[in-house]
């Protein structure tokens, strides 16, 4: 009797948070890249001021919210963790049939990762797989169910410009900072990331390289 009184209270404080979800969350992550940069060799990356992953380093995003797009909530929440806009990218000619592009999907989506946190705090993660294949969320997909599973999120990653340089830290974020693509992709950026972040900023780099999607100017 004791133990379901814990859970539903447990579930009862999950209504009002990301803590003990009765499903998992789904959200956008954003890969932005410099203005200006040759290559775009800059990628903007934020402290997490907040669990899971508190004090780590990631890409700027945040949860869905019900009836909003995909493309509308990374804007909103790139501009709210950042004060930067952003400037999503155009599909090449051609792309839908090479190299992962696809019709239909959301402007600027490249892949999709999850991760889930259990109470011990270590998550379980995938990601960095092609969003155009279905990959990249699944790997994970029965190592959280049931009890004891404190977050799980389910990320689209979107790709895109900032419109300026001069970001500062906003909303849930400690810190935001530019980095190198090649430190973040080589683990050698000097912070502590989050466990999929340079697979997926690797996929942007490579998917620009191929010119599978094109960037807007600032």
């Amino acid at each position: 009797m004791l133990m379901f009184a814990r859970i539903g209270a447990r579930r009862a404080f999950a209504t009002a948070s990301r803590l003990y979800p009765d499903a998992p969350r789904v959200g956008v992550a954003v890969t932005a890249f410099a203005p200006g940069d040759d290559e775009s060799r800059r990628v903007l990356l934020c402290q997490r001021g907040k669990e899971p992953s508190k004090g780590m380093w990631t890409l700027p995003g945040g949860v869905l919210e019900i009836g909003e797009a995909v493309e509308a909530c990374a804007v909103r929440e790139f501009a709210e963790e950042t004060g930067l806009g952003l400037l999503l990218p155009v599909l090449a000619p051609g792309a839908a049939t090479r190299n992962g592009g696809t019709p239909g999907m959301p402007r600027g989506a490249y892949a999709t990762s999850q991760a889930v946190f259990h109470d011990d705090d270590r998550p379980s993660v995938s990601g960095g797989g092609d969003a155009s294949a279905g990959g990249g969320a699944d790997d994970a997909a029965g190592a959280g169910a049931g009890a004891g599973v404190a977050y799980h999120y389910v990320l689209t990653h979107v790709l895109g410009r900032a419109d300026g340089t001069r970001a500062i830290a906003q909303d849930d974020v400690d810190d935001v900072r530019w980095f190198d693509v090649d430190a973040v992709v080589g683990g050698t950026a000097g912070v502590p990331l989050t466990p999929t972040t340079g697979d997926v900023v690797a996929r942007a780099a490579q998917l620009l390289a191929l010119g599978v999607f094109e960037l807007p100017d600032a």
